[in-house]
């Protein structure tokens, strides 16, 4: 699975919410930021956030920067999440290994490379 799509909306109220009198808790906000995330699989994940929702949109929207490998730190997050894979994570940590080794690449061919991963007993 790869993700294909990463989108951030921006919502808006009708204007600040208000708390009962007496409520300790802050107005609440007029605008709000949900995050989508769609896959090749045809899964649709959506997460609110707890930051300015037009920075984050900014920050997710922004294209990418350079094509200098180094240089990714500038590109918007949207640019560095299509097609990667959402549970490659999720997987590295049940598989006992660094997320790099399943990615694979040149540096996990080298013996020193192999070392620094655990030993597990073949069944």
């Amino acid at each position: 699975m790869k993700i294909t799509k990463v989108e951030l909306l921006v919502l808006k109220s009708e204007g600040l919410y208000n708390n009962p009198e007496g409520a300790e808790e802050p107005l609440g906000p007029a605008y709000m930021g949900i995050i989508r995330v769609s896959t090749d699989a045809g899964i649709t994940g959506y997460s609110d956030m707890e930051t300015c929702a037009s920075v984050a949109k900014a920050c997710v929207d922004a294209p990418k920067w350079s094509q200098e490998e180094g240089m990714e730190c500038f590109d918007g997050l949207a640019t560095l999440l299509v097609g990667e894979n959402p549970f490659v994570g999720e997987q590295a940590k049940q598989s006992g290994v660094p997320v790099e080794a399943l990615m694979g690449g040149p540096e996990t061919t080298y013996p020193e490379y192999r070392q620094r991963l655990p030993r597990t007993p073949l069944k």
